[in-house]
C-alpha cells in the first residue's frame, strides 16, 4: 500500500515530495549556519557556506516543484521524472548529512577523509547536473511533441 502510494506520488505529483522536503532541508541547513563545505579539485579549493548550500538546494527544490506543478496535467516521460525527483531528493539530503558530519565529527582534521568527502561532494554535484539535464530533456521532449501535434491538427 505504502509503496504504491509513493510510486503514484512520484509519477503523478512529483512536486509534492520536493515541497515536503523543502522546509526540513532549509531548517537543517540554517541550523548548521557556521559550517562550511570545503571541496578541493586538483589545484582549486572551493569553500561554500551551509547557508548558501541551503539556499541553492531550496531554490532547486522549489523551482523544480513549481515547474512540475505547472506541468501537472501534461504527459511527461515517467522514468525521467522519477530519476530527476529521486536524485534531487537524495543529493539534497546527502549534502545536508555531509555538512552535519563536518560539524559534528570534525572531518577536516583527517586528510584522507577530507579528500574522500571532497571527491564525493564533487561527484554529487556532477550527478545533480546530469539530473537537471534529464529534466531539461524531459520538458523539451514534451514541448516538441506538443508542437508536432499542433502542426498535424492544423
Amino acid at each position: 500500500m505504502f509503496i504504491n502510494y509513493q510510486e503514484t506520488m512520484l509519477k503523478d505529483k512529483p512536486y509534492l515530495p520536493l515541497w515536503y522536503l523543502l522546509p526540513f532541508l532549509l531548517f537543517g541547513f540554517m541550523i548548521y549556519g557556521e559550517t562550511d563545505l570545503d571541496i578541493q579539485l586538483h589545484d582549486t579549493y572551493f569553500v561554500i557556506s551551509s547557508e548558501s548550500i541551503g539556499v541553492f538546494f531550496g531554490l532547486l527544490l522549489a523551482g523544480s516543484g513549481v515547474i512540475y506543478w505547472l506541468l501537472r496535467n501534461k504527459r511527461l516521460i515517467k522514468w525521467m521524472t522519477t530519476i530527476h525527483v529521486l536524485s534531487l531528493l537524495f543529493i539534497s539530503v546527502f549534502m545536508f548529512l555531509i555538512l552535519f558530519a563536518y560539524d559534528q565529527f570534525n572531518l577536516r582534521a583527517d586528510r584522507e577523509t577530507f579528500f574522500f568527502i571532497s571527491k564525493l561532494s564533487a561527484l554529487l554535484i556532477l550527478i545533480l547536473c546530469l539530473s537537471k539535464f534529464i529534466f531539461a530533456i524531459n520538458i523539451g521532449y514534451y514541448l516538441l511533441r506538443n508542437q508536432n501535434r499542433r502542426q498535424i491538427r492544423s
